[in-house]
């Protein structure tokens, strides 16, 4: 859990972010991080499509040919605990097979506030953050910034 009053950075508002926050002292998991998002079941197609080439550290992980022969960078874009080991950055996207028990709802909660906005992590291109979590329909990603009425 990091709180960060960087306003570049996660939710672009404070008290947003120490809500979130809070989730995580409540037990809260983040909500792109279920399994059946990524991985449902047969006959379903997934939620989210992560975009791992638009992620800040990608390009610099890529050209580190040491990493790079250690592992392809689309293996680390599929495994959570291999970009974990690597300290690559999708290990705060991508999901925790363990953690699927913690889940309240089996449905996926679209204004969660434990929902990552879509360029959390992202590189800017010509000041503009990329998508890294587009939904796979590619509708709009955003998470609630206002609890649910």
């Amino acid at each position: 859990m990091v709180f960060d009053m960087d306003p570049t950075r996660g939710y672009s508002n404070a008290a947003v972010s120490l809500a979130h926050e809070f989730g995580h002292t409540f037990g809260l998991s983040h909500e792109h991080q279920r399994w059946s998002t990524w991985f449902p079941d047969s006959g379903t197609e997934p939620l989210l499509t992560p975009n791992c080439a638009n992620l800040k550290n990608y390009d610099t992980f890529n050209d580190d040919k040491s990493k790079r022969d250690c592992e392809p960078t689309n293996n680390l874009c599929s495994s959570q605990q291999l970009a974990s080991d690597l300290k690559f950055s999708t290990q705060d996207i991508l999901p925790f097979k363990a953690f699927s028990h913690r889940f309240q709802s089996p449905a996926f909660d679209w204004v969660s506030i434990m929902l990552y906005p879509r360029t959390t992590g992202a590189k800017s291109i010509k000041g503009i953050p990329q998508y890294v979590l587009p939904k796979a329909d590619s509708g709009k990603l955003e998470p609630s910034l206002m609890p649910p009425a």
